[in-house]
């Protein structure tokens, strides 16, 4: 499976055979790029023909479509000898926590093949996917961006708070009603609701300072003198941008930490599930936080104010 970076151009190919021949299609090969997981269409287009290259057709993804981690499917439409041929391929968009430029830079690599401590790109990107999978096993989290919702349970306050921090939020359901949807202009909570400044939780605007014209709360809410408050036990299913705008200046740290022990094999004896090693002159042990951290004692002690309490939902 390709991965491509965030809010990137790449260009994906598609090689038509036929009996294992590089063959052009009868006509045009239509492109149709959906979101894999909802099924949703993004656009259509029309692959172009690589000149002078047979079988060969490329389409390009823009920034526009991958501007949130998500994966897509695209799906080749062509006719060959006659027979309609529909070919599917999946892409996954991701958050890279460190580019390459910025592994060579903080790791002091070489940035050309003749340089001393040259990697080339692939394993340089192998280094980052591995340490960025690290820090999200590790964490719980994923400091990348996505669309999609979070459900919260009502807690007699004038906050719900997110097991995942939000970038914006467009639409909100209380026991699978809509009650607020942006998009639509339509809010029946009668007053606003923002995001908390830590893009943790969704709180009530001004609750306390409400001129009430009714007696009758709202349905999604309870009413007392002083405030309104977000209803006991209501499940809440927040839509939305999931996620962070910017990797955090910690996490990279991290991951430029874990990238250089793939990258220099410092993790190796780790991998191999060896625990203890004895010459016969020198004895090591590893700790066993070793083998249930990310293996980099400094990388965990960073990672562990970031880290994620699990939360049940029923």
């Amino acid at each position: 499976m390709i991965e491509v970076a965030n809010s990137s151009l790449h260009n994906i190919d598609l090689i038509i055979l036929n009996d294992q021949v590089p063959t052009d299609a009868d006509g045009s090969v239509t492109v149709y790029l959906k979101d894999a997981d909802t099924d949703g269409d993004i656009r259509s287009a029309t692959a172009i023909n690589v000149e002078d290259d047979e079988g060969h057709y490329t389409f390009k993804l823009n920034p526009s479509d991958t501007s949130v981690d998500r994966m897509l499917l695209i799906e080749w439409s062509y006719v060959l000898d006659s027979e309609a041929v529909l070919q599917k391929e999946f892409i996954n968009v991701a958050t890279p926590y460190a580019s390459p430029g910025e592994i060579v830079d903080e790791l002091g690599l070489g940035a050309e093949a003749s340089d001393i401590n040259y990697f080339p790109y692939e394993r340089l990107k192998t280094a980052e996917r591995l340490a960025r999978i690290q820090i999200n096993n590790y964490t719980g989290r994923n400091f990348g961006k996505r669309t999609g919702s979070q459900n919260v349970y009502g807690k007699g306050s004038d906050t719900l708070i997110f097991p995942e921090q939000m970038i914006s939020f467009n639409k909100v359901e209380q026991d699978d009603i809509v009650r607020y949807d942006s998009d639509e202009d339509y809010n029946t909570f009668g007053f606003d609701i923002a995001l908390t400044e830590t893009r943790q939780g969704l709180r009530i605007v001004n609750g306390s300072q409400m001129d009430v014209q009714d007696n009758q709360a709202p349905p999604t809410l309870y009413w007392n003198p002083i405030t309104y408050k977000f209803r006991d036990n209501s499940r809440f299913k927040v839509y939305g941008i999931i996620g962070y705008n910017y990797v955090p200046s910690e996490i990279k740290q991290a991951a430029f930490l874990l990238i250089n022990d793939h990258l220099y094999n410092d993790s190796l004896w780790r991998q191999k599930y060896i625990d203890e090693i004895d010459t016969g002159q020198m004895k090591f042990k590893m700790r066993d936080s070793a083998f249930s951290g990310t293996g980099n004692l400094i990388a965990d002690d960073i990672l562990d104010t970031f880290k994620s309490v699990g939360i049940v939902v029923i």
